[in-house]
């Protein structure tokens, strides 16, 4: 093989090329979809006092070693900054990793830079339960750039190296490192030019013991509470709060087709290039490859047979999310085999031919999904809530949102809870302020978990989802902040258009004699001692006052309210 494109990489540049493109290729300014959820998580864990009462802060931590390594930055700098800093070190760890993967299986020059920025592209194409690698910054993405170094060991067979950068993969993240160790050890099982395991023990033993710092938190999770309230957490989050991710009975047609079409590529492509090249290197990457697929299809098996007839079993079981490695590295297979075959045309000109192809495509994939990125650039926490308004109205909307933060944080003392809409994310990262709940941040221990959703459940009906919280008569918001320890009311005027009474909820921002409208406006309680209402049921209120727009509380459809118990009973 003479042609220009087969000789020998240089690492350096193919690494700091990488991480250029995957900088170019990350989906939005801080803060992202998950980073709002995550960095606000390891602030609280460093500094107590941020945004107290929280609900979420103060559940039980389960990344306590992304806390530990990277979550204590977020103290000594703003979180904005501590997300590009977090960013910068993940996209070099997945390039490098990523690198040396390809160096592995295809050393030649281009493949890394070429088949990185191909990944990306498939990866968020092919997924079918909504995994994603390149992005923001959370335990997840550390996990996966250790995966890919360890990926490069095992292909080369030296197993010895592989199984301590899993451990750490696993004390970062416990399901993306763990269900990589189950994969590994199925490839190792099936590697016939392994080293005997005895040879491998004292790796394998340090691998346990690091990954144990990862593993020991989230055994803690449920440890403290009892079973039925553990399977109750369990049906939740399966069920009603992440059934796009755990639940394979209801993800989307169309994901589930395309995601059997490419394992159906990547089973081919493999028998294929078994026939054609017998190397070891090959045959260890692919095991590893169905053993991701192998567990997706204990988990698709588990879903089926169980979520109707069993549901709290089938809730307890999936929780550990199945599909997260299969939606990884069924697309890292297909792209892998795609590759050998390019690279093992028979004829030079068909090669440089096909590879200028895929170049030319690959890029042009490349530009429109930076240009769709950097044209409009506001943080994916915010956009992902406001995909309902105007593109060209997404721009000012987030101007106010910022201003309202602003105020909020220059104005109220730092231990005010807000009573907030349903669906923002992003009030802790801006305001620094606690929250009663939102729909996004979940805790991930069993008690406070069923906590949350009874708190969902109380705070946002149909009604509420549907009319914002105005949904609610003025006596009953008062209640419930009473109840909640909640001392502001936020309102999205894009769904909460009833105007509340000044009487009894005193508007603060914007500010009179404010002349600039805003979306978001802030309340408090007014100071008029007649309104003790603490302790007052909701059916009490509902049926004493009427809307601040005439319609009695009484009249409201009760398919909308559910039953809702006295506020004394909430939690």
């Amino acid at each position: 093989m003479t042609d220009t494109f087969l000789k020998k990489p240089n690492t350096l540049v193919e690494v700091l090329t990488l991480w250029f493109l995957f900088a170019l290729m990350a989906d939005s300014p801080p803060p992202g979809v998950n980073e709002a959820h995550y960095l606000a998580k390891a602030r609280h864990y460093w500094d107590p006092s941020f945004c107290s009462g929280d609900l979420f802060l103060e559940s039980a931590d389960a990344h306590l070693v992304f806390y530990w390594t990277f979550g204590w930055i977020t103290t000594l700098t703003s979180l904005t900054t501590a997300a590009w800093i977090g960013r910068i070190v993940v996209w070099g760890l997945l390039a490098s990793g990523w690198q040396r993967l390809v160096t592995s299986v295809l050393p030649f020059r281009g493949a890394a830079v070429l088949s990185g920025v191909a990944f990306v592209l498939l990866q968020r194409n092919l997924h079918m339960a909504g995994e994603w690698v390149l992005g923001g910054v959370e335990a997840k993405c550390f996990a996966y750039g250790l995966v890919f170094h360890a990926l490069a060991f095992i292909a080369r067979g030296r197993w010895v190296y592989s199984w301590p950068l899993l451990g750490a993969a696993t004390a970062f993240h416990v399901l993306v490192g763990g269900w990589s160790l189950v994969a590994a050890s199925l490839a190792f099982m099936l590697d016939r030019e392994r080293r005997p395991l005895a040879a491998n023990a004292l790796s394998i033993i340090v691998a346990l013991m690091i990954a144990s710092l990862g593993l020991w938190p989230a055994l803690q999770l449920n440890s403290q509470v009892k079973p039925e309230i553990a399977s109750q957490a369990s049906e939740i989050l399966v069920f009603k709060r992440l059934p796009h991710h755990l639940s394979f009975s209801r993800f989307r047609t169309e994901f589930l087709i395309r995601m059997g079409l490419a394992m159906v590529a990547w089973a081919a492509l493999w028998q294929q290039m078994n026939f054609k090249d017998r190397r070891h290197e090959w045959r260890r990457l692919q095991c590893f490859v169905a053993g991701s697929a192998a567990i997706c299809a204990i988990g698709a098996a588990i879903d089926l047979s169980l979520s109707t007839t069993h549901p709290l079993r089938a809730a307890s079981l999936l929780r550990f999310y199945w599909y997260r490695l299969a939606d990884v590295m069924i697309p890292l297979g297909v792209l892998f085999g795609l590759l050998y075959q390019l690279y093992h045309l028979p004829a030079p000109i068909m090669r440089r031919l096909a590879m200028g192809m895929c170049w030319a495509l690959v890029m042009w994939f490349c530009g429109q999904t930076v240009r769709a990125n950097w044209t409009q650039p506001l943080p994916g926490a915010f956009v992902q809530l406001r995909k309902f308004v105007p593109t060209d109205e997404r721009p000012e909307q987030f101007r106010q949102w910022l201003a309202m933060c602003r105020w909020m944080q220059q104005n109220t003392p730092p231990e005010s809870r807000v009573l907030a809409p349903r669906g923002q994310q992003t009030l802790k990262w801006y305001a620094f302020r606690g929250e009663v709940s939102n729909w996004k941040d979940v805790p991930q221990d069993a008690g406070e978990v069923v906590r949350w959703y009874e708190r969902q459940q109380r705070l946002f009906p149909r009604g509420a989802k549907r009319d914002g919280l105005t949904y609610w008569s003025d006596r009953e918001l008062l209640a419930l902040m009473d109840q909640y320890e909640a001392n502001l009311l936020l309102l999205d005027r894009d769904k909460s258009k009833r105007v509340p009474d000044p009487a009894q909820l005193e508007r603060v921002y914007p500010p009179a004699g404010t002349s600039e409208p805003s979306v978001f406006e802030v309340y408090r309680r007014a100071a008029a001692p007649e309104l003790p209402l603490k302790g007052v049921a909701t059916s009490e209120v509902a049926d004493a006052s009427e809307d601040g727009d005439g319609v009695p509380s009484s009249e409201r459809a009760e398919a909308d309210r559910g039953a809702l118990p006295p506020l004394e009973a909430l939690p």
